[in-house]
């Protein structure tokens, strides 16, 4: 969906009702990972991609130390060395409007959706494999599914998600209904067979169970959810409510699928990262150009860190490896890195 008709979207949602703050306890006991000693993040660089680029999102390979951007106005994939955080090389012609990307380190590959195509790249070597033909265009967000070598892609046409196996880079099945009100961000549980989607106009999230393929159930939460990523160890979802200015935090402990918390963030929610050994969510606010630091043990903002003014961040990732984050900012054509002074 273009840049400009998604800002239309957001303008005309301006007046939706605001969901208040909830915060419930759940009284299930979760397994917890140790987490290391934690400074307060900090804005560490700002990298310049090429001019005009407009990158809608952000992928990392901790495992190739590389971060890979979606650059919707340069029909292009960006590539950082994480490690020196440069810009490594650019990669062309990926297809119209790449708006947004994932990586599977398993078989390095990454997927980069492209109006009517999934484009191919091979980590490797940064060079284009054959695309996957989708046969409709405006694609929204894809989820990689490594343990079954599949993707989730949502399309804003239909309304539906398409299912890709990517052994064979073909559809596999698509699921289609009335559940999906312009289906936009998508994330797979890594350790449950589980998908949720962010249905922008309809202000829920479907849930999907990935054994079957099939729709289970719909949850309510705030105004217009765009960005959806999930913490395995909590087992929660958080869920960016654009024009609540908050972020939605759904228990999926044995499948309740309950809100459980809402909790305010900057101006504009728009994508969100989790790291689950810090246990932290990142959320990018476009609109106010700032990173919300959520502690997912307490459900609480800890910190909001300054991105560029004006920047846009829509994208955001975040690498195990050196647990810093990454945002992808539009208005400005950067990356700006958050971490820790090391």
């Amino acid at each position: 969906m273009p840049v400009a008709l998604r800002r239309v979207l957001a303008l005309a949602c301006l007046l939706a009702v605001v969901v208040l703050p909830v915060r419930r306890l759940h009284a299930a006991t979760r397994p917890t990972l140790s987490a290391p000693s934690l400074s307060p993040p900090v804005l560490l660089a700002t990298i310049p991609l090429p001019a005009a680029s407009k990158p809608l999102d952000i992928a990392v390979d901790a495992g190739h130390n590389r971060a890979y951007t979606a650059n919707a106005y340069g029909n292009s994939v960006s590539v950082i060395d994480t490690s020196t955080n440069q810009l490594v090389t650019t990669i062309p012609n990926v297809g119209g409007f790449p708006a947004s990307i994932a990586v599977n380190s398993r078989t390095d590959r990454a997927y980069v959706t492209a109006s009517s195509a999934v484009a191919v790249i091979d980590l490797a070597t940064n060079t284009l494999l054959a695309p996957i033909n989708l046969g409709f265009s405006s694609t929204h967000d894809i989820a990689i599914q490594p343990t079954r070598n599949r993707a989730y892609v949502t399309a804003f046409s239909g309304p539906q998600v398409v299912v890709l196996d990517l052994a064979s880079n073909s559809i596999l099945t698509t699921i289609q209904g009335l559940d999906f009100n312009d289906a936009y961000g998508v994330a797979v549980d890594p350790s449950r067979p589980r998908a949720y989607v962010t249905n922008v106009n309809g202000n829920n999230v479907t849930v999907i169970d990935t054994d079957t393929i099939t729709v289970m159930k719909d949850v309510t939460v705030g105004a217009n959810p765009y960005g959806v990523a999930v913490d395995p160890v909590t087992r929660q979802v958080y869920v960016t409510n654009l024009n609540a200015n908050t972020v939605s935090v759904i228990d999926t402990t044995a499948d309740a699928d309950t809100v459980v918390a809402t909790i305010p963030v900057g101006s504009g929610p728009y994508s969100i990262a989790v790291n689950p050994v810090r246990h932290r969510a990142y959320v990018a606010n476009i609109w106010d150009s700032t990173v919300s630091v959520i502690d997912t043990r307490h459900n609480i903002v800890i910190a909001t860190i300054p991105v560029p003014v004006g920047s846009a961040p829509e994208g955001i990732a975040v690498t195990l490896r050196t647990n810093d984050e990454y945002t992808a900012n539009f208005e400005t054509s950067t990356v700006s890195v958050i971490g820790t002074m090391k």
